[in-house]
């Protein structure tokens, strides 16, 4: 595949070149010209197509590693939130036992029953 920026340079080359290409040393000398120009043209395009391709590649790899982010962050934000409604819950519950011992009778004997007890162990 030629380039585009290769075909105005042929163009105008061969507008150079015309009146000489007629003589002996001219047509020597054609085959070798075009050739290294087809080899500078060759080179030129690989380095091009193989820059291309490498920062395709990285951005490729970019790509995978904000999706694996994003990903990640996602299942945090849901375990978060998860646990935030789970420390609400619990907080509740110690909030109301709370309550019912403020609540309770005021007397100097021990107000806790055995179920008392064994609420307050269960609380963590």
């Amino acid at each position: 595949m030629i380039s585009a920026l290769a075909v105005p340079l042929i163009e105008k080359a061969a507008a150079w070149s015309a009146p000489w290409i007629k003589l002996l040393p001219g047509r020597a000398l054609l085959l070798p010209a075009a050739a290294l120009a087809l080899y500078v043209i060759g080179y030129w395009n690989g380095h091009s197509s193989a820059k291309t391709g490498s920062e395709l590649a990285s951005l490729k790899a970019q790509v995978e590693t904000f999706r694996k982010d994003k990903e990640a962050a996602e299942k945090a934000a849901a375990r978060a939130e998860a646990e935030a409604s789970a420390n609400a819950a619990i907080a509740a519950v110690n909030a109301r036992i709370i309550e019912e011992f403020r609540n309770g009778p005021k007397s100097d004997a021990c107000r806790l029953s055995g179920d008392d007890v064994r609420r307050l162990r269960n609380i963590r």
